[in-house]
This record gives C-alpha cells, structure tokens and sequence, in this order.
C-alpha cells in the first residue's frame, strides 16, 4: 500500500503524522476554494488563512464599517467623552457645561466641568499666563512663594558652605562673642557671617558669583540677588562686608582676610568701616 500524500509503500495509508497532517490541509484548502468565502467590502475571494475573517484586510474592515455606521449627535459624542473619563476615575462624575470666566482676558467662555481644568479661553492666553502669571497672584500667595524661595535658598547655602568659609567663621567664633551664620534676619535673607556687636554682615562670595559656572544656573539672576541682599542689609542697620574667594581650599589666604578684618575693625570710626 502507498502513502497517500508521498506514494512511499507503507502498511498504512500515510507514512508518518507529517505527511497525514500536509495531506489533510491540501484536501481542506481544495475543498475551501471549491466554495470560497468572499469579502464584505470589495468583493475579493478571502484567502485560506484568513478564511475565518469577514473581511480580506483591516482597511477593508474599517472602510465597511466607516460607510454602515450613522454619524454620532452631539449628545452622543459629550456622552462618550464622559464615558471615556469616567472609565479614569474610580467614583462616577456628571459632565456639564460651566461658564468661566478668562482670567487673562477677562472674556466668558464654556468648558465641560470634569472633562478639563484649563482657566484661560485660548493659547494665547495660555502663553501669557505662563510667563506672566505673577500678575495674578494675590499679595498672600506672593509673599509664600517668596518665603518658600527664601527657604530653599538658605538651605541649599548650608548644604554649599566651602572650607574656606566654615575656617573663617572657626577663627571668627575664637575673637567674637556674638556670632552667628547663615541666619536670615535681614527680612528673611542672610549673611555668611554676622557679627552682632559691630553690626557687620560678612558675605563670602565664591566664584559663582563673578562667573559663569554651569549652564543650568544664571549668573545674572545671582548677581541681581546679591544686590537685593545687600539692600536688605543696609536696610537693617548692618554693614555688608564682602570677600572674594576665588580658588580652593586655602587655610593661608582665610587667614590672611581674618587678619585684615581685625584691623579693619580697629579702624572704625564714628561707625563708618572700611570695607575690602
């Protein structure tokens, strides 16, 4: 007896569970194609592979689908929208329109209450409220944000305190009894250096202050800051007094600006310092 699908002599009708299984899908590929199934859209025989699908392609399907389906009203189309959200939250919401009123332009608008936050009418005044948006702030959120900024500016300066700077407080706290550092007293901003019983506030500057030291920062925002801290200073009753610490860690060189703080302070006269 011979294999049906290869004609090899076998005791059986196939040689083997491959040529029973290659036989089986020619025979049912003949068979399919005696009676083939077409497509939905163009009309084209689907081939055998696909001949489980409605349609020969996904273009197809998507096409016959577009020219059945009736356009969606209004309502329709806020419902889904609300469904599409609520599907995001874990408790349901109801949608509506609201009016608002643009905080820019001061026009009135409508939005969908749940659907979206914006608080301006258009892009325009998007942009406008992003690079403007201190004029809308009240004088309370003001005044945080400053004190917020204060904050983090002095504790960023604890974490940045140099070498140079810590050895010069050390020599500083052996001669003087009032002494304190990096304390904001003058109206929230502070000096390296104070010294109470002279009314002197000692700012040590390192290089970041005179230039350029990474891209991220701004030197011209610093520098504009070191001017508003000065102000408050002399403000306060103190006198700035700063040093310009330009290289590393120098044990000689603090010690040399201590010594010229001492005679400095042997100068004073009528409350008047002169100052390096």
């Amino acid at each position: 007896m011979n294999c049906l699908n290869c004609g090899k002599e076998v005791e059986n009708k196939f040689c083997g569970t491959s040529c029973q299984n290659e036989y089986k899908g020619r025979l049912n590929r003949e068979n399919y194609y005696k009676n083939p199934k077409f497509c939905k859209c163009c009309g084209k025989i689907i081939d055998f592979e696909k001949r489980k699908n409605s349609f020969c392609s996904h273009s197809c399907s998507a096409t016959f689908i577009n020219n059945t389906r009736q356009p969606l009203t209004i309502e329709e189309k806020e419902i889904r929208k609300c469904k599409m959200i609520s599907t995001r939250t874990k408790k349901g919401i109801n949608f509506y329109k609201k009016e608002r009123v643009c905080k820019v332009c001061g026009k009135t608008y409508f939005y969908t209450q749940g659907l979206n936050t914006k608080k301006v009418c258009s892009k325009e005044c998007s942009e406008y409220l992003k690079t403007h948006y201190k004029e809308f702030l009240s004088k309370e959120s003001l005044n945080k944000l400053q004190k917020a900024g204060l904050k983090s500016v002095c504790k960023q300066k604890e974490k940045r305190r140099s070498k140079n700077e810590i050895y010069f407080y050390d020599l500083c706290s052996i001669v003087f009894k009032d002494i304190k550092h990096n304390e904001p007293i003058f109206d929230g901003w502070d000096a390296d250096v104070i010294l109470e019983k002279y009314k002197i506030a000692i700012l040590w500057n390192g290089p970041w202050h005179y230039k350029q030291i990474k891209k991220n920062t701004s030197l011209k925002q610093i520098q504009n800051r070191d001017v508003l801290k000065i102000e408050k200073i002399k403000n306060s009753g103190y006198t700035p007094y700063i040093i310009k610490d330009m290289g590393k860690h120098n044990k000689k060189f603090v010690e040399k600006e201590f010594i010229k703080l001492i005679n400095n302070l042997r100068n004073v006269r009528s409350g008047i310092l002169q100052v390096s």
